[in-house]
């Protein structure tokens, strides 16, 4: 199977500063498919999280649409400024099917895997393209 390649950008908001120390963000991730905002499938379960050069792994939360996810950090005042590892992971839940724990992206963009980077600055908005399925 050939390796997917994801493009990455880092879009700048006009964003005013809130409290939480200078150095610590709490970034919107904003997940695309294809150049398209990623619609989960009914029944889809989807994980993103940040993981820093250390290894230390930032869960998201839903944000104000299905393509969307917010990074609060471990103490609801962000994240360190810096580059991060993007994870990505898609479950479909069904019971009623053997299958139904599958991931999407079949590990693709597992922390130990993902070729998805970012860099979180104040005031940014992540953007996480993932390639289109080949058809």
């Amino acid at each position: 199977m050939a390796r997917a390649t994801a493009a990455l950008s880092v879009l700048l908001l006009a964003a005013g500063c809130g409290g939480g120390g200078a150095d610590l963000v709490k970034p919107t991730v904003r997940l695309t498919l294809g150049g398209q905002p990623f619609r989960p499938a009914p029944g889809e379960l989807v994980d993103v999280s940040l993981v820093s050069a250390g290894g230390e792994s930032f869960p998201t939360r839903a944000g104000d649409a299905p393509d969307v996810f917010v990074v609060d950090g471990p103490d609801g005042k962000g994240v360190p400024a810096g580059a991060y590892k993007v994870a990505v992971r898609a479950v479909l839940y069904k019971p009623d099917d053997p299958r139904h724990l599958r991931n999407r992206f079949d590990g693709a963009y597992d922390p130990d895997r993902t070729p998805l980077a970012c860099t979180v600055a104040p005031g940014a908005e992540v953007v996480v393209d993932l390639p289109a399925p080949k058809k």
